[in-house]
C-alpha cells in the first residue's frame, strides 16, 4: 500500500469548492459535497487518497484469471505463520507471505475446471476445485500434496465437530466425513463410501 500523501491546493476560481458542512440540497451551484480520489484530513486540508502499488505478480508469462484465494495460518510446527494461497487459471497453485509478496509456485493443483475453494482444518490448508480427474490437495506450510485416503473429489468443504466433511461436488446430496481430527481417514468403512454421521442427515 502506498502510504505517500500529496497536499492539494484548489486554485480554480470558478469552482467555489468542497462543502461538508451544510446540507447537500443547500449547496450553491458551484459547491460539490464530496470529491473523488481526495480526503479530508482533520486538520481541513485536502490531500490526495492513498493508492496502491504493485505488490506482487507471477512470473513467466502466466495469462488468464485466478480461480480462487484462501488465507492460511499454521499455527505450530515448520514453517508456521501466515500465507495466503492462490489459485490461477493454469492449473498451478501459488502462496505469498506478508513478507515475500510475490507468489511462489506450489505445484499444479489439476486442470482448470472453475472456482477452487478450500478451508483449514487441523492445521492443514485444503483444497479442490471438484473436477474428477484432480485430486483434493493439502498444504501444510512446506509443500503441496494430495490429501490422503481418497476423499471424494470436491470444492465443497466444511467441519462439524472436529471432522472434515466434503460434498461430492457431482452428486451433493451425499457427504463425506473424515474421522475425528484426521482429515486423511475416512468413516469407519472403506475409504470413499458416502456417509452420514448419526444426527447429519442427507441434504
Amino acid at each position: 500500500m502506498a502510504e505517500d500523501k500529496t497536499y492539494i491546493t484548489i486554485t480554480d476560481v470558478a469552482s467555489g469548492g468542497v462543502n461538508t458542512k451544510d446540507d447537500p440540497r443547500e449547496l450553491a451551484t458551484n459547491e460539490s459535497p464530496f470529491i473523488l480520489n481526495m480526503d479530508i484530513i482533520q486538520k481541513g486540508r485536502v490531500v490526495s487518497r492513498t493508492g496502491y502499488e504493485l505488490w506482487g505478480q507471477i512470473g513467466g508469462g502466466a495469462t488468464g484469471g485466478y480461480r480462487g484465494m484462501l488465507t492460511f495460518y499454521r499455527t505450530f510446527g515448520t514453517d508456521s505463520g501466515d500465507y495466503l494461497l492462490s489459485f490461477h487459471s493454469n492449473g498451478n497453485a501459488y502462496k505469498s507471505t506478508n513478507t515475500t509478496p510475490t507468489p511462489a509456485t506450489l505445484g499444479a493443483y489439476g486442470t482448470d475446471s472453475g472456482s477452487v475453494r478450500g478451508i483449514v482444518f487441523d492445521n492443514l490448508a485444503v483444497f479442490g476445485n471438484g473436477l474428477a480427474a484432480n485430486s483434493v490437495k493439502k498444504y501444510d506450510g512446506t509443500s503441496q500434496a494430495n490429501l490422503g485416503g481418497t476423499p471424494q473429489d470436491s470444492k465443497i468443504f466444511g467441519i462439524i465437530g472436529k471432522m472434515l466433511v466434503l460434498a461430492a461436488y457431482a452428486a451433493p446430496k451425499t457427504m463425506y466425513w473424515s474421522d475425528t481430527m484426521d482429515p486423511e481417514q475416512y468413516g469407519s468403512g472403506s475409504a470413499g463410501n458416502a456417509k452420514c454421521p448419526v444426527g447429519l442427515a442427507e441434504i
